[in-house]
This record gives structure tokens, sequence and C-alpha cells, in this order.
């Protein structure tokens, strides 16, 4: 142990003193310029409950990968490129303002998120997938087109992003539940928990053709086709599959 010139005693996990502080992660954000900062508070007990500091204590730390100068970039919001720009950025709030004023031009900001369908960080290309099936009719049909992706990832967030935007029943059910992807089978028959019973009747057929007992996901789903009918599941479970 060791005393450092405030007066705190530290060991290898913590440090203590009669002013106990205490390392109390409280929140995190990216930045623009892709640093993690992370505030660190400095109350002495675990949970937020009884607090103890009366002065607010703490400290801001910035975390950046080692051997590498980070800038801050300009935010343009005023240009079209700019708007496609700020969507790449890592800080949320950021991002997010220049995710509405896209999606605010409707289908004729299709041109300018097209490209980042194929950008080869798959955050980017995630967040112009989410965006793209909130751009109109036109955005919404070429959202669906990507469910026949052979990347299994973009037909992943296809999927979620029609869902997301309201507008399940636009999905293929037959083909997703026929998916090579246990994922994107597994993800679409979870949206289905609150169809009707022969609906997910003929989802949990078909999920049960592919099934991969040590795939605890893929059985949650499976579950959650057979609530309420599960004796019936049950009985289907049993027969064999040609």
């Amino acid at each position: 142990m060791k005393e450092d010139d405030e007066g705190y005693v530290w060991n290898d996990t913590s440090f203590h003193s009669q002013k106990a502080k205490w390392f109390r992660p409280s929140d995190l954000v990216t930045g623009t310029d892709g640093a993690i900062y992370i505030a660190d508070w400095y109350d002495p007990v675990v949970g937020g409950h009884q607090i103890k500091d009366s002065a607010a204590m703490g400290k801001i730390y910035r975390i950046v990968p080692k051997d590498k100068k980070l800038s801050t970039p300009t935010l343009d919001y005023d240009s079209d490129q700019g708007l496609v720009e700020v969507l790449k950025n890592p800080a949320v709030n950021v991002r997010l303002k220049a995710f509405e004023a896209l999606k605010a031009k409707g289908d004729t900001a299709i041109p300018l998120i097209e490209p980042l369908l194929s950008d080869e960080n798959p955050f980017i290309k995630s967040r112009a997938i989410y965006l793209l099936a909130q751009l109109g009719e036109q955005g919404k049909q070429k959202t669906l087109k990507l469910l026949d992706s052979e990347d299994e990832m973009t037909r992943l967030e296809a999927l979620r992003a029609i869902k997301a935007n309201g507008n399940p029943s636009l999905l293929p059910s037959d083909q997703l539940l026929e998916d090579p992807s246990a994922l994107v089978r597994r993800t679409y028959a979870a949206m289905l928990w609150d169809r009707d019973w022969e609906v997910r009747k003929k989802a949990f057929e078909l999920l049960l053709k592919d099934f991969d007992p040590t795939d605890s996901w893929y059985l949650d789903a499976l579950g959650k086709m057979a609530a309420g009918h599960e004796q019936e599941a049950f009985a289907i479970s049993q027969k064999p599959f040609p």
C-alpha cells in the first residue's frame, strides 16, 4: 500500500482513507473525436444509497488508442455531404441530429445513403440500413431487398429496421423462417410472440427443422413461439422431420 499526495491510501484494487474515495464509474460517452469519456464519482457507498459525497467529487477520464492522436472534426449540418459525414460520427448525440435531418429529406436522401451500405465499418452500414427503412416507400422497398443479401448481418439489420419502423407485416415470413442463418431465423421468430397461435405454430414447425439444441437463444425463440400452447408444441417437437 502507499499514500498519495492527498492522503488517500491505495492497494492493488482500491484505495481508502477517512475521506473514503472510490472508483465509481457513473457515466460513459463517446466524443466526436472517437475518444471514450468516463465520469468517475468518488462516493464511497456502492449503489448510490446513503450518499456520503457532499462535495460531488470526481474526475473525467479520457480513453484513446495507444500512440494515436485524435482530433475533433468539424460538424457540418448545412450540406448533404456534411450530414452524411456527421452520421458516421461515433458520438450518438451529433449523429442523431444528422439522422433526423436526413430522414426529413425523405426519398431524396436515398442516393446519399446508399453508398454507406457498402461501408467497411459495420456500425456505419447498420445506421444506413436503419435510415433507409425510414426514407419513404422507396427506401422501405430497398430495405426489403436487403433481405436477399448474401451477408448474414445485412439481412439481420434489414429485418430489424423494417420491424423498428413499424412495418412487420411487410416481412416475408416463410423466407425469414427458412433463412440459412440461425440468427436471422430466431430473431424473426421472436418478433411473432404476440401473433395468433396458428401463425406461431407454423413458425414453430419451420424453426424446428434446423434446431441446434446447444443454441440457447434459438431455444428461447422456440419457447416464445410455444407460449400458451406448450403441450401441442411439445407434441409437434416429437414428430420426425423429413
